[in-house]
């Protein structure tokens, strides 16, 4: 009967992080604080960015020097996840955010693919807002 609870309390739990909750807020945590070497971590070999109409494929390494630029010229003020999405397997995961820096604010398009039992960051778009 122990055994039956501990799965039941369980399940919760391996649900949230399956769904990406706490990944989402670690992550959220990382772009407030402008950090693009840790942020780095979660890019693909390589991954598509883009600027309002600029876009462009870097690697890893090369979309780290990008983001670090970025966060220097525009110190993050705050990040909100307004909306997230993922396909019925938890493959896929979209997010939908607000990115407010000295200078402007973003509406920040990130989506990911589960690969090797974490997400990895394939797609990150970047549209000012004003």
């Amino acid at each position: 009967m122990k055994q039956i609870l501990v799965i039941l309390f369980l399940i919760p739990l391996s649900l949230k992080s399956l769904c990406g909750q706490t990944f989402i807020e670690d992550l959220s945590k990382i772009i407030e604080q402008g950090d693009a070497s840790v942020f780095s971590q979660y890019f693909d070999k390589n991954i598509n960015i883009s600027f309002d109409n600029s876009q462009a494929i870097y690697s890893r390494s090369q979309a780290q020097i990008v983001l670090k630029d970025f966060f220097e010229a525009e110190p993050v003020k705050y990040y909100k996840v307004n909306f997230r999405s993922h396909t019925d397997n938890n493959e896929v995961l979209y997010l939908v955010s607000t990115l407010k820096t000295t200078k402007s604010e973003y509406l920040v398009y990130l989506a990911f693919k589960f690969q090797n039992k974490k997400y990895i960051l394939t797609e990150l778009q970047f549209k000012r807002q004003n």
